[in-house]
């Protein structure tokens, strides 16, 4: 998936990348459930590029995890509110 060129990413792209973020988000979600925590997951959003910038409306807790392969980066943002 890294290794594709950016103008050559299509629909698909972004649909396996949802995927295996909502693996990573279903693990932290069970992962504190074993310690008694509950918690409601949104749907993942998929951002291609490199030209944007993020407002959240509430105070939030931020937790990014970026991976490399080679000289190409995927990052995995981990966005916690308090209902």
């Amino acid at each position: 998936m890294l290794g594709v060129p950016r103008e050559e990413v299509n629909g698909e792209m972004p649909d396996a990348i949802g995927e295996v973020t909502n693996m990573i988000a279903g693990c932290f979600r069970m992962k504190l459930a074993d310690r008694g925590e509950t918690l409601a997951i949104s749907i993942p959003w998929v951002t291609v590029g490199s030209d944007f910038y993020t407002k959240y409306s509430a105070d939030v807790q931020r937790s990014m995890c970026p991976f490399r392969m080679g000289d190409r980066e995927i990052c995995v943002e981990l966005i916690l509110t308090r209902n």
